[in-house]
């Protein structure tokens, strides 16, 4: 919080990551709402803060792959704001 620093882990099902589900039209209703509410709280933080938050998504399939890539974007994100 003292840096205004937002982590959020995307479930790649739930969230409906692109780079799986590149096919709109065949997501679950599941997914289609929680695309809107990322898009609603994304805007909610980037928009109505006036920027002064950052907003940080990983994917789970990505922290599966290499967690220790997450972890470095994590720090960088951290470092730049000091």
């Amino acid at each position: 919080p003292n840096q205004k620093v937002i982590v959020e882990v995307y479930g790649d099902f739930w969230h409906a990551n692109p780079k799986k589900y590149s096919d709109r039209t065949k997501l679950h209703k599941h997914q289609l709402k929680g695309i809107g509410r990322d898009k609603s709280k994304e805007a909610y933080i980037t928009k109505v803060d006036h920027n002064s938050w950052t907003y940080l998504v990983l994917w789970e399939s990505d922290i599966k792959k290499n967690v220790s890539e997450c972890v470095d974007r994590i720090k960088k994100v951290l470092e730049e704001k000091v």
